[in-house]
C-alpha cells in the first residue's frame, strides 16, 4: 500500500505547468522517492516574455529524483535520455538567431547505472527570405557504469559541426 502526491506550478496565465512534483510513499517498506522536473520552456512562451520586454530567453529545464532511506537512488536526469538533463539554453536573436545550451547529467542508483554526462550545443542562423544559413556544433561526453547482463563500463565522447545553405527554395548540407 502506498501514497502518492503530485502538483503543478503554473507561471502567470500561461495553461502549461513551468515545474511539477511527485512524492511516493510505500507504507510497507517504509520507503519513499521524490520527483521533481522544471521545464521553463513550456510554461513561458516567447510571447509571455516578449510582453514582458525580454529580449534574450534564458531556460532552465530538467529533473532530479532521490529515493530515501539510504539514498538508493539519486538522479539528475537520467544518462539515457538528454530532455532530462539539467540543462540552461539560451535563444536570442540580433540579426542571427543563435541558440546554446548547456546541460549536465548525474545518476547513481544503487545495483543500477552509476555515471556523469555533459552536452555543450551551439548554432547560429539566419534566414534573408531569399535564402539563408545555419550553422551548428556541439560535443559531449557521458561516462559510467552500467548493469545489463553483468557490470559494464562506457566512456562516450563526440563532437558535431555542420551547416546548412538555402537560395529561393533549394538547400545544401554538410555534417561532420
Amino acid at each position: 500500500m502506498g501514497l502518492l502526491i503530485v502538483g503543478e506550478l503554473l507561471f502567470a496565465e500561461e495553461p502549461k505547468p513551468i515545474a511539477f512534483v511527485a512524492i511516493e510513499y510505500d507504507i510497507d517498506k517504509e520507503k519513499f522517492g521524490v520527483m521533481v522536473g522544471v521545464d521553463l520552456s513550456r510554461g513561458i512562451s516567447r510571447r509571455a516574455i516578449c510582453r514582458r520586454g525580454w529580449r534574450t530567453l534564458r531556460v532552465w529545464t530538467g529533473t532530479l529524483y532521490f529515493r530515501q532511506p539510504a539514498l538508493e537512488a539519486l538522479a539528475i536526469g537520467q544518462l539515457s535520455d538528454q530532455s532530462t538533463w539539467l540543462s540552461l539554453r539560451i535563444d536570442f536573436d540580433i540579426w542571427l538567431t543563435i541558440k546554446f545550451q548547456l546541460g549536465v547529467c548525474v545518476q547513481i542508483v544503487d545495483g543500477g547505472p552509476k555515471g556523469f554526462g555533459v552536452v555543450v550545443m551551439l548554432s547560429a542562423g539566419s534566414d534573408w527570405g531569399i535564402g539563408g544559413f545555419l550553422l551548428w556544433g556541439s560535443f559531449g561526453l557521458i561516462i559510467g557504469t552500467w548493469k545489463t547482463g553483468s557490470d559494464t563500463s562506457g566512456l562516450e565522447f563526440w563532437i558535431g559541426l555542420g551547416s546548412r545553405s538555402t537560395c529561393s527554395g533549394s538547400s545544401a548540407s554538410a555534417r561532420r
